[in-house]
């Protein structure tokens, strides 16, 4: 029966076959489409009408699809950043494992591809910074300025993010799994198709944040606030599995939520 489901993504993907991101978002929502084409048949519903709720429940996928490929057009045309403020700002493919770096200021720094497994940034000022597709396992930001950094692709499992500034950061397609972002600032951040399994955003207050194609089973939002929050294409295994108490959001991000059919669990004051 799976043949049926992956012919239709066939079909929905065809278009962005050299996309990475779309492929990704391909292998995240198949298993999703499965167990509810599964679900469909259990109750009795025939294949042929099964396939077609399943289709219509993927009716704004191309939306994402096109965003997507838009992003990618727009980071491959992006303009060179501007000049990078005087003094130290070349880390880039670096080795600099457990290293101190508390409180240090590099504004615009490029930390790209480099080894920062158990690094200690606390209070750094980081802003415009880049630890893209970084080892940054364990590593310290508590407190830290990340304002318009960019962490994509980054490996930051066991990260501690407590209190740090990610406003517009961006952190798609991050490893963060264990990740603890209590009480951060989080205005604007792309944190799309990123592995945030067992990540804590306790006692946050997240606006205009996309998590849009994440892995959040397990991850605890107990006592946060959100607000333009998008969830779209979140399994709703996730959805299942993931901590609220004490927690507010606004109708529209309690519908992006709960899109895909998940049920949240725990106290939820939608206003």
């Amino acid at each position: 029966m799976t043949h049926r489901i992956d012919t239709l993504l066939d079909e929905l993907f065809a278009p962005y076959q050299g996309l990475a991101p779309a492929q990704e978002l391909r292998a995240e929502i198949r298993l999703d489409l499965i167990e509810r084409f599964q679900d469909l048949l259990a109750t009795g519903v025939e294949e042929s009408a099964a396939l077609d709720t399943v289709r219509k429940s993927v009716g704004n996928l191309q939306e994402i699809l096109s965003d997507l490929q838009e992003e990618h057009m727009a980071d491959a045309s992006r303009p060179a950043p501007a000049p990078a403020p005087p003094g130290l700002t070349q880390f880039n493919a670096s080795v600099l494992r457990n290293a101190d770096l508390r409180g240090v200021m590099v504004e615009q720094g490029n930390f790209k591809a480099s080894q920062l497994r158990g690094a200690d940034f606390t209070d750094a000022v980081l802003r415009g910074a880049s630890f893209k597709a970084s080892d940054l396992t364990d590593a310290i930001f508590d407190g830290a300025d990340l304002t318009g950094a960019d962490l994509a692709s980054a490996n930051a499992k066991n990260g501690s993010f407590k209190g740090t500034n990610l406003t517009y950061a961006r952190l798609s397609h991050a490893a963060l799994r264990n990740a603890d972002l209590s009480s951060a600032v989080l205005v604007g951040t792309q944190i799309k198709f990123a592995d945030l399994r067992g990540a804590l955003f306790d006692g946050n207050t997240l606006t205009g944040v996309a998590f849009d194609g994440a892995n959040l089973t397990g991850a605890s939002f107990r006592g946060t606030s959100l607000t333009h929050v998008s969830f779209r294409h979140v399994s709703r295994r996730s959805v299942g599995s993931m901590a609220f108490g004490g927690t507010t959001m606004d109708r529209l991000t309690y519908t992006l939520l709960t899109a895909n059919g998940g049920r949240p669990s725990g106290d939820i004051t939608i206003l």
